[in-house]
């Protein structure tokens, strides 16, 4: 009778800290789109202001932005991670992609590699970005961003990308030898 009692107790305490848990993710998930929304907020403005103003705005770490969101489509990727690039490009699709056309429009972007298969990169990022992060699904063998990827890459956008400080002209290169050593994103 006592470990029946004990048992009784202890899976009573499970469910009620497993419902906090659950209400707490659902506040989180509004919380995080709220965010996403502000911060699309903030890059639209920035993206509309003068370029004096937009390059002069500080975040709440102090350091100028660059108005890194307006280079040329063909150089959109040359400065960033893999995991950014992905993030973004799946940002903007509104249909899954499959590993290869998530390749092909990162190459298009300007995102540089010297690996002899890129698709293989690109295929252990996304695993990376869906176990470890939950930022991308797969549908059908397709990927797509999850509400936390839109949320990171919302805050990558207007936080991180406009105060990179590399130049242009260094794009970022992955060889087949550091291929496996690759983290997938800053």
């Amino acid at each position: 009778m006592v470990n029946e009692s004990v048992g009784e107790h202890f899976g009573a305490v499970l469910r009620t800290i497993d419902a906090r848990r659950r209400e707490v993710q659902r506040q989180v998930g509004e919380l995080q789109r709220q965010l996403r929304e502000i911060e699309t907020t903030i890059s639209t403005i920035l993206q509309l202001a003068p370029s004096e103003v937009a390059n002069n705005f500080v975040d709440e770490t102090s350091a100028p932005r660059t108005n890194r969101l307006a280079l040329p489509d063909s150089q959109k990727y040359t400065q960033i991670s893999s995991r950014w690039a992905i993030l973004w490009i799946l940002n903007e699709v509104t249909i899954p992609m499959s590993i290869q056309e998530i390749a092909l429009a990162l190459q298009a972007g300007g995102f540089h590699t010297e690996a002899a298969n890129f698709n293989n990169i690109v295929s252990a990022v996304l695993s990376r970005m869906k176990s470890d992060k939950g930022e991308v699904d797969v549908i059908d063998g397709k990927y797509t961003i999850t509400e936390v990827g839109r949320s990171a890459i919302a805050y990558i956008q207007t936080r991180k990308l406009r105060t990179k400080s590399r130049s242009i002209t260094e794009a970022p290169t992955v060889s087949a030898a550091s291929a496996s050593s690759m983290k997938g994103g800053s």
